[in-house]
């Protein structure tokens, strides 16, 4: 038997092997008694699956992580990141058009099984009602409509789920779902890129 945790929006699958043996009596056709031979006992033996890093890599590069979808944590780095917005998007509609590349915005896409997928964009207009951007990050999920990186996705500004500006150095403003993430499982491995 090889029961398998099957949810759809876990990252890390639980395998155990659960060997029962079978104990057979020999029945003998005379009158004689025989005891049954004795039952080989097989013990039981759990073979994790092999740990996966919480960060793990994406074809086109960088790394992703998965979270519950009900994280209070990151619920309120979303809510954080909706309340410094309109801040955001002044400082982004005052920055010259070299420095409007270095600004990002998250937005969660809906997923065929129901769950989300944050996705990240390169802002290209941003006004109180509308943000649209270039989408950077191949999905990880099959969503309910299929987007590629390159591809101009637009959504009401309330469906925000986080900003940031990228600087030489990396992050320079926002990114607040970003931070709760590394501070629960480290910095993404080296090889991901975090600066355009």
């Amino acid at each position: 038997m090889r029961p398998t945790n099957r949810n759809p929006r876990s990252r890390r699958l639980i395998r155990w092997v659960l060997a029962v043996p079978l104990g057979v009596a020999a029945i003998g056709t005379g009158c004689e008694e025989k005891a049954p031979p004795p039952v080989e006992r097989t013990p039981v033996v759990v073979v994790p699956e092999p740990v996966r890093p919480p960060w793990h890599g994406l074809p086109e590069g960088g790394h992703a992580v998965t979270a519950a979808a009900d994280d209070a944590a990151l619920a309120a780095a979303r809510d954080e990141a909706r309340a410094t917005s309109a801040a955001a998007r002044e400082a982004w509609s005052s920055a010259s058009p070299a420095a409007r590349a270095d600004w990002y915005v998250c937005w969660g896409a809906p997923t065929v099984d129901g769950g989300t997928e944050y996705l990240w964009l390169r802002v290209e207009t941003w006004n109180e009602f509308r943000i649209e951007g270039r989408l950077v990050n191949e999905p990880v999920s099959t969503l309910t409509v299929p987007y590629w990186p390159g591809d101009l996705i637009g959504f009401p500004a309330e469906e925000l789920a986080d900003w940031m500006r990228l600087g030489p150095g990396g992050r320079e403003a926002g990114g607040v779902t970003v931070r709760v993430l590394e501070s629960r499982h480290g910095e993404p491995p080296p090889d991901v890129e975090t600066s355009r």
